[in-house]
Parts: C-alpha cells; structure tokens; sequence
C-alpha cells in the first residue's frame, strides 16, 4: 500500500484548502497537522468527510511561535518568542550530556502540548506522528518524544521513519542526476539517526514503514517523483511493504498570511514553484 502523503496541514485555510484539493482530484490519503498553528482548529472543520484520510501529528520545533509559555523553553525560542532552533545546534546539544539534559526538558514541554493539542483529531486515539523537517529524528528530540509516548502512556500506531532505502538509487542513475546534493546529505544523515533510533527503541522498530520523500525533497514533481514511485510499484523487492511516499503541495500565496510567516526558509519553500508542480504530480497519480 502507497500512502501518498501531505505535510503542513492546517498552517492556514487556503493553503489547506490547496492540499484538500489534492485529495478531491488527485492521490493524496494522508496529511500532517501544524500543532503550533493559530489555524489549525478552523482547518480542521474543514476535514469533517474525509474520513478515509491518515492524519499525523506534525510536531513543529522549526518555525512561528511554540505553544509553551517563552519562560518555559527559554533556549528554544528567541527574544520575540519565536522557535529558532537550526538542525545542527539540536544535533550538537545531543552529544553534551549536560546540554542534552537541559534542552530535552524543554523540548518536552513543547512537544507535551502539541501532543495533546492534537489529541481530539486521532482517530481511536491512536497517534501518528512525524515532525517539520523531521526533527523528531534528532536524538535529543527523539528521547524527549519516546519518553513523553512512555510518560503518557500514549497509542502510537505510527511514527515516520524517513530514512531513505540506499537500494532505490544503486544503479538508477536517473534518481542520482535528478536529487540535489543538499538532499543527498539529508538523506546521509537521517540515515544515520534512524539506525541510533531503531536502537534506542522498539517502538520505532515497530510502528514505521518504508518512506521516500527525502531524494527529492522539495522538488516531488511527477517526473521525479515517478523514477521511485514506478520501481516501489514495480519491484518484488518493495510491492508487499507499506510505504510513505512524501508531498509538499501546500503554497501560500495569500499576503495576509505570508506576512505571518516569520522564517525566511519557510517563505521562500511554501511560495516556490515546487508546491504547485507537486500539487499537479498527486493528481497525475490518480489518473494512472
């Protein structure tokens, strides 16, 4: 089974409504919620029907603003209280055992409350969980969240996995030419933290599928997203497993809310070309 999957969900209302639009005519089945989003509550009403939908909480350490007091998670927010956490300073404070102890405190605390922010919208209460640019596989956060899941005694039936299977790529050139070396690196090193992770916890062992979506990251239009979509339907080695295959259709092209978007990273990847190219792959998927 594909599971032609969305993330960003519910960071505002027309945006969301473009990633509904998805599902409506195209192949899309899964989306991921913004838990830190003002808009999320009112983009959800806008869900009520889709009831063959997976909806995945999309725990948000990267950008706007956290649901926790500023006082509370001081070292992840700056001095307007907006989350500023670069990959490599969560990367590094994991290896500092004093660091680790500090920021895994208050990494809890943020992700305690998006957690249960998403609660009312699991269905059998039932988590699915990933994260924005997969921070969750970073060790300091993925400690915080599998002690959070213990703490709560919370009913995973999933959490992404989004280390990319190497064997996709060996001897597909195409693949190799297509992917940016920036995306290359990322898959290296979620690569990495996935294999300390599957060690760390059973859990994780258990409750994730293959993924793909990282190769193209950003860039998932038909073209490049079918070089690995064809060979998962097509290979014995991959047709009987589960996968995750990742999208990003959600533009904002709105003023009033790209005003609100306070990382330039954010802006540039929400309002690019990509998000309508990858919007039109989901729907040439379904006409196949």
């Amino acid at each position: 089974m594909i599971e032609y999957h969305a993330d960003d969900y519910g960071l505002f209302i027309k945006q969301s409504q473009r990633i509904l639009d998805c599902c409506d005519k195209g192949a899309l089945n899964g989306v991921s919620i913004m838990p830190n989003s003002p808009n999320l509550d009112e983009c959800m009403k806008l869900l009520k029907g889709y009831d063959d939908i997976y909806i995945t909480v999309h725990l948000n350490l990267v950008s706007e603003k956290p649901l926790s007091p500023k006082n509370e998670i001081k070292c992840l927010v700056d001095e307007k209280g907006y989350f500023h956490n670069p990959f490599l300073k969560l990367t590094l404070a994991s290896l500092f055992p004093d660091q680790k102890r500090i920021y895994k405190d208050r990494i809890k605390k943020e992700l305690t409350r998006q957690l249960m922010r998403c609660a009312p919208y699991m269905k059998n209460g039932n988590y699915r969980i990933d994260s924005h640019r997969h921070y969750h596989m970073i060790p300091v956060v993925f400690d915080a969240l599998m002690e959070i899941i213990e703490e709560k005694g919370l009913k995973v039936e999933y959490i992404r996995d989004p280390s990319e299977n190497i064997s996709l790529i060996v001897g597909n050139k195409d693949i190799i030419r297509a992917a940016k070396p920036v995306n290359l690196v990322k898959v290296a090193v979620l690569n990495i933290f996935s294999l300390r992770n599957k060690c760390k916890s059973k859990l994780f062992r258990e409750k994730s599928c293959k993924f793909t979506g990282v190769y193209f990251s950003g860039n998932m239009n038909y073209k490049n997203a079918s070089l690995i979509v064809n060979k998962v339907k097509n290979d014995t080695r991959y047709i009987k497993e589960n996968w995750e295959v990742l999208f990003h259709p959600g533009g904002v092209e709105e003023k009033e809310d790209l005003i609100t978007l306070c990382d330039k990273e954010d802006k540039s990847f929400f309002t690019s070309q990509g998000r309508r190219d990858e919007a039109e792959a989901l729907r040439m998927f379904a006409e196949k």
